[in-house]
């Protein structure tokens, strides 16, 4: 039994929604998140993994492509749980590379990652948090080789994840107002 649960429905619902709001001059957006680390300010990219699985998956990438195709690159435990959503729209690449003595990229699948984000064109805008600071080796040497591809331009996309992420479904609503109400309680008759 699997200890984590993704709704497969509600991801499906998050990702039609993201396709259908998306009026960005961007192709693709990539999400990027290192090793978990109180020093890491990967805020908006936590809040995506929360809004889109439920859960966060460090040292993850999901890119999340205009067309409603979603990739996600991760170690083959991450990817295990991810089987969970896995469907036409959803791509699962088990990661390659970083152990000991070993690149911490493999050159061959990150030459594949790349032509999936091209996506078969001459130039790419590519949407990253590229003011968000990254803790582990495969995130940093992921945001360091990303503009160096070859046709991919990247941009910042802060304002449009923050765009996506500000309304709330009824489920969210509904969340948060009983999260509040035991708040509340427990202030009254616990402190």
């Amino acid at each position: 039994m699997n200890v984590v649960h993704i709704q497969k429905e509600q991801f499906l619902r998050r990702v039609r929604q993201l396709v259908a709001q998306w009026r960005w001059p961007v192709d693709a957006i990539l999400l990027v998140l290192g090793k978990a680390s109180d020093e890491a300010g990967e805020h908006k990219v936590l809040a995506m993994h929360h809004w889109l699985l439920g859960y966060e998956f460090p040292e993850t990438l999901i890119l999340l492509l205009r067309c409603g195709r979603v990739v996600f690159l991760a170690g083959a435990s991450k990817i295990a749980y991810l089987q969970q959503i896995a469907c036409n729209e959803v791509t699962l690449m088990t990661r390659r590379g970083g152990a000991a003595g070993e690149p911490v990229v493999d050159a061959e699948q990150w030459s594949e990652f790349a032509s999936i984000i091209r996506g078969g064109r001459g130039q790419t805008r590519l949407g990253m948090l590229r003011k968000t600071r990254h803790i582990g080796s495969f995130a940093e040497t992921v945001v360091k080789e990303v503009p160096a591809l070859a046709g991919v331009e990247v941009v910042e996309c802060r304002d449009q994840i923050s765009m996506l992420l500000a309304p709330k479904d009824i489920g969210e609503v509904e969340l948060a107002r009983k999260s509040a109400f035991w708040a509340q309680h427990s202030m009254q008759h616990l402190f």
